[in-house]
């Protein structure tokens, strides 16, 4: 609902800030507690009367939540403030760890050695943002700095290298696909439209004259 909207947003960023040890308050989470709530609803009028409620108490220890809610927001290196993000890694048994992110600029991120980094309570991810470009994000400072250094980002050598649908008309004629193979036609080997692949562009077609191994019958006109 619209009015709990801050304080579903809060419980989330604290369960991310736990390490997922709070309450991580999902849809299916969300979903149970509303239903609980409205055990008994059979009509609208009803609805409309019943009260839906989202304590924030019963969902967080007040002592809890002050203390992840006390932890930076940002760090600063090299004089600039930088931004911290705090998420939930999954280990390979299912089990739940926290992690932070540094939102680095690129020019920093290009240049920072690790002794420069900030001491946190939990491992520390990288991220930069490139504009419309998108965002690199790296497990470590070093393998950020590698994915800086390429030309390209990861998306877009992804997107170059996507094969494509064949515009109709092409599809229509049988052109191959970039990259692809040309068509055998005739029972032909190398012809495709029938036109040689390579004698020079001669043209071939079904008719009276020579015989080619396959046991087709062409005539050449030069």
């Amino acid at each position: 609902m619209d009015r709990h909207r801050v304080a579903i947003a809060e419980v989330r960023e604290l369960w991310r800030r736990s390490g997922g040890t709070t309450a991580p308050l999902g849809l299916s989470e969300l979903t149970a507690l509303y239903e609980a709530q409205l055990d008994g609803v059979d009509t609208l009028d009803d609805f409309k009367a019943r009260p839906l409620r989202l304590e924030l108490d019963a969902l967080v220890p007040p002592a809890t939540r002050q203390a992840l809610l006390a932890l930076p927001d940002a760090v600063e290196v090299r004089e600039q403030a930088v931004p911290l993000e705090y998420d939930v890694e999954r280990l390979s048994d299912g089990a739940p760890r926290g992690v932070v992110r540094l939102l680095l600029p690129e020019k920093l991120a290009r240049t920072l050695v690790q002794e420069e980094l900030p001491l946190l309570d939990r491992p520390q991810r990288f991220s930069v943002a490139r504009g419309r470009r998108g965002v690199l994000e790296a497990r470590s400072l070093l393998e950020l700095q590698e994915l800086l250094d390429r030309p390209w980002m990861p998306d877009e050598i992804a997107e170059a290298t996507r094969e494509r649908p064949l515009p109709r008309q092409d599809r229509e004629r049988g052109a191959p696909r970039p990259g692809g193979t040309g068509a055998i036609t005739a029972g032909h080997p190398g012809m495709e439209d029938g036109r040689a692949a390579a004698d020079g562009g001669a043209d071939l077609t079904h008719g009276q004259g020579a015989h080619s191994p396959g046991g087709s019958i062409f005539v050449v006109r030069g």
